[in-house]
């Protein structure tokens, strides 16, 4: 079990050191007195280890007596040259007025203060958006006066290690799978799931988004996330069931929804543990804008000649593409399982 002392300065340590060792000095070469020499014990094993502990009263008391005894005998007898060491001994801790070496309470509200000071810095660097190197170097110099202090920015801002983390390669970029589960799991620990054994308010129905969005002006790098919703209940929150980035869109739809698709597919089946209960799951609806439609589905673009999704048409180019008919077949499933036109 680690002490509350191991948490104080080491400064103290060294002065303790240097204190114990001037007073063996003076016992050795006083010959007047003879407090412990029989034995050849030290000040330290005569009054224990533990004498300079809060609460050893007695220890503590045996050791300021004698400590006081040698410096006053050793001030007699050597004058001027141990007038060091006599004043050393003045700082020998005194434990019955209650200045501890260390004050748990007072350490405890230190640890506290800089946890409190880790939170604000963290917020400050999220809020003005400061360099991770310049934090860094913050962190160094804050360190050597408050060692509760991270030394580096990714431990003060909690980065996740890239390494717990299975990065798929697939074409095009790279993907990373969150998981529909572990977002539904997280909704209901949040409180956004009702706990209801109603049967008719125990199945998830969840509408999924798929788009592209650019990161920046200056490349062509771009993030495709795979979003999802539950739609019937009170608090409706989206989270991220996975993610791809590359410099252009996925170059296989089937590689890029393959995990969800399975995972959706294993839901289904056998529903998902929530607390106590076993929820149902169901995909709702599949939301998209017409290019991202386009790209989900594999079908022509709604730029195309026959890009209409409802019906069987040819389009007509007039200075944009236009379907005039309004009678025309209709699309079916079977036409689309069949890929016609």
């Amino acid at each position: 079990m680690t002490s509350v002392l191991d948490d104080v300065p080491k400064s103290y340590w060294t002065k303790r050191r240097r204190i114990v060792k001037s007073v063996n000095k003076v016992m050795e070469e006083t010959s007047d007195l003879d407090v412990g020499h029989d034995e050849g014990l030290t000040i330290t094993e005569m009054v224990g280890i533990d004498a300079t502990r809060p609460g050893n009263n007695a220890a503590a008391d045996a050791s300021r007596s004698l400590i006081s005894l040698e410096c006053d005998s050793a001030s007699a007898s050597s004058g001027s040259e141990l007038s060091v060491d006599s004043d050393m001994c003045d700082h020998i801790p005194d434990f019955d007025d209650g200045e501890h070496i260390s004050d748990t309470s007072s350490l405890s509200s230190d640890l506290s203060d800089e946890w409190d000071l880790a939170d604000q810095l963290s917020n400050w660097v999220l809020t003005y958006n400061i360099c991770k190197d310049a934090v860094t170097a913050l962190l160094h110099m804050l360190h050597v006066h408050l060692p509760g202090l991270p030394l580096d920015a990714r431990t003060l801002l909690k980065t996740p290690d890239s390494s717990n983390y299975k990065i798929k390669t697939i074409t095009g970029g790279s993907y990373y799978h969150f998981g529909v589960a572990s977002g539904l799991k997280k909704l209901y620990d949040d409180g956004f799931v009702a706990n209801s054994t109603a049967s008719d308010t125990r199945l998830l129905e969840l509408q999924v988004n798929v788009d592209g969005l650019p990161i920046y002006k200056s490349t062509n790098y771009q993030l495709w996330p795979i979003l999802g919703m539950v739609v019937n209940v009170r608090d409706k929150v989206p989270f991220v069931i996975g993610l791809f980035g590359g410099q252009t869109k996925p170059g296989s739809i089937s590689e890029y929804l393959c995990a969800f698709v399975d995972e959706c597919r294993g839901l289904e089946e056998t529903g998902i543990l929530l607390g106590f209960d076993v929820y149902g799951f169901r995909i709702h609806s599949i939301l998209c804008d017409a290019p991202a439609r386009a790209f989900v589905r594999k079908t022509k673009g709604h730029t195309g000649y026959y890009g209409c999704d409802r019906c069987v048409q040819s389009g007509k180019w007039l200075s944009k593409m236009t379907f005039p008919e309004v009678a025309a077949p209709k699309r079916t499933h079977v036409d689309f399982c069949s890929k016609v036109d």
